[in-house]
């Protein structure tokens, strides 16, 4: 973030605090005049009965003019912002990240201590204090609002632009400063688990053959209501009935072996997740980590889902507790789609990686826009690659998905796509191999696995290069995380010389602390008509006419080849995005 001296700048935390009075009321802690608590939670020495809502500790810049009934301390040294930034190889984008600096300051507790007149407190560090009595801050709200000076100097909140992250941490640095770090909402991610660990025990050796299984006193309860499903060792059971600690089973479940099980075996609950198209799977695997549905840009990714994921399919067994994060990610990856946090609009969205839309209309980038000598490639030698290898379709969920075993192998179907005249031993001197595991992914999905084969090879092909420039301010307020942007400058030229035209979407938007200038980084979606001999084209809409009779505006759309390969009249045919 950058601020000049007509910007202004807050910062706030949303810490708890209790709506009581200390022993009175609903609070039954015993009277202690002059040790009272600070009605925070790590005070409080009845936690039960504690009364949850919050204070908010507000800082803003030095020479902030003051706002009648806003309390603020401006003690606020800069707040620098770690932007987030979008995989151009799908996954889940880098976390939006903020790095507040406070400036410690003496202060005698006045406003923050509700029980202050009867302690006489002496005047120390706000921030020690502010930490010992908050010690369970991490996870709490964090804001950054900014903007522009008001011509009449009169601030309203309100009109500034803020965003809302999570607190994570808090150091002390030199100079008496202290720095609080926060990271966007999506940070929830990190502590969840899909599913949750269980922890019930069988009781009796369940034999082959058997139909009921019997668990240890009470350890049925944790399960829920039937049908569900176990895991027990490498087999899954599908549980249909409960009784006390009784369960009626089906055996050999998800593709795995009946077997004998010992007294004691762990019986870990499994999620099962059923068909579903990836921007489906992708919303219910945020939703069953309890991330709001108003932070999910759930009509948006829809639409992208029905226009370009329409044949596509994802399923999966997850038999052990796993971090959700992990979860989405595979998910994206294995379905060539990404995913970031939109800063700006508070939300988390999803786009399959692509080509632009026939109706998308991107943002024109050249010269005239950029800033003088800001323009630069951001070569990544690191994502160059000649072979995919992509396997799907799992048989047998008790086996290692994250691998390929050829002697107890979890995978019923491998694509092997090789790009032999793009990039080998004679271009650069060796080859890369990318494997993609791709356990969401189930059986029947070969042309989907070989599109994106094909489309993985053909945006890998050569050393991708992300472009990187600035604009200027107002110029850049336009380009935000995902914006289409079609950049053509003659400082980024291609073979003939002449500039080369990129299509791609803003990866990163950064805004340089020392400067108005607002930095992007872009890479490209274009498919690259070199990665394979075919053509490529959008799925066609009903009514078209045969390709014979179809205009060049019409056969921008796919039609189906002949058993060949070739188009009736000869030309080549078409792959599938």
């Amino acid at each position: 973030m950058s601020y000049s001296s007509r910007r202004i700048l807050f910062v706030e935390f949303d810490l708890d605090f209790c709506e009581l009075r200390f022993s009175q009321g609903a609070c039954s802690a015993a009277p202690a005049p002059g040790r009272e608590c600070y009605n925070t939670l790590a005070t409080c020495p009845v936690p039960s009965d504690f009364s949850r809502t919050t204070r908010t500790i507000r800082f803003a810049l030095p020479g902030t003019p003051d706002i009648p009934g806003v309390p603020f301390y401006p003690q606020l040294v800069t707040v620098v912002h770690v932007p987030g930034q979008i995989r151009k190889s799908g996954g889940i984008g880098a976390r939006d990240t903020v790095r507040a600096v406070i400036q410690d300051f003496l202060h005698d507790d006045t406003w923050v201590d509700p029980y202050r007149d009867g302690r006489s407190p002496p005047n120390s560090s706000f921030c020690q204090k502010m930490l010992a009595r908050n010690r369970y801050f991490p996870g709490r709200i964090m804001r950054v609002r900014d903007g522009e000076m008001p011509a009449d100097g009169v601030v309203d909140l309100s009109r500034l632009r803020t965003r809302t992250y999570l607190l994570e941490g808090a150091d002390p640095r030199s100079g008496e400063e202290y720095e609080f770090t926060a990271k966007d909402l999506m940070a929830t991610l990190s502590d969840r688990k899909i599913p949750e660990a269980t922890a019930g025990e069988l009781a009796v050796k369940l034999e082959i053959g058997a139909t009921e299984a019997v668990l240890k006193d009470e350890h049925a309860a944790q399960y829920g209501a039937a049908p569900f499903v176990l895991a027990l060792d490498k087999e899954d059971i599908l549980v249909t009935a409960v009784a006390t600690d009784t369960l009626t089973i089906e055996r050999a479940q998800n593709g795995t072996t009946e077997a004998e099980h010992q007294p004691d075996t762990r019986a870990q609950k499994v999620k099962v997740y059923d068909i579903a198209r990836p921007d489906e799977r992708w919303e219910e695997l945020l939703l069953d980590a309890g991330v709001d549905p108003d932070r999910i840009a759930s009509a948006e990714a829809a639409t992208e889902g029905a226009r370009w994921l329409s044949s596509w399919k994802t399923a999966a067994v997850i038999r052990k507790p796993t971090e959700v994060t992990k979860l989405v990610d595979d998910l994206l990856l294995q379905t060539l789609s990404s995913s970031w946090w939109d800063p700006e609009s508070q939300v988390q969205r999803f786009r399959h990686i692509r080509p632009f839309d026939i109706d998308e209309i991107p943002l024109e980038v050249t010269d005239g826009l950029i800033s003088a000598n800001s323009l630069r490639p951001r070569p990544d030698p690191s994502a160059r690659t000649n072979n995919v290898v992509i396997y799907s379709g799992v048989g047998d969920w008790s086996r290692d998905v994250t691998k390929y075993d050829k002697d107890e192998p979890a995978f019923t179907q491998i694509i092997d796509t090789f790009d032999a005249g793009a990039q080998g031993i004679l271009q650069y001197g060796d080859e890369k191999v990318l494997e993609i595991f791709a356990y969401w992914i189930p059986v029947g999905s070969s042309p989907e696995m070989r599109s994106m084969a094909y489309r993985y090879l053909s945006q890998h092909r050569d050393i991708p290069e992300p472009i990187a420039f600035q604009v200027d301010r107002s110029t850049g307020e336009a380009l935000r995380l995902g914006t289409p942007v079609r950049l053509t400058s003659s400082r980024y030229v291609g073979i003939d010389g002449r500039p080369k035209v990129v299509e791609g979407i803003v990866q990163q938007r950064i805004e340089p602390r020392a400067a108005q200038d607002l930095a992007f980084s872009v890479f490209a979606l274009e498919i690259d008509q070199q990665a394979s001999t075919s053509r490529w084209a959008f799925y066609a809409p009903p009514g078209l006419p045969a390709y014979v009779d179809a205009s060049a505006e019409e056969r921008k759309y796919a039609f189906y080849p002949q058993p060949d390969g070739l188009m009736p009249n000869g030309d080549e045919g078409y792959r599938y995005l």
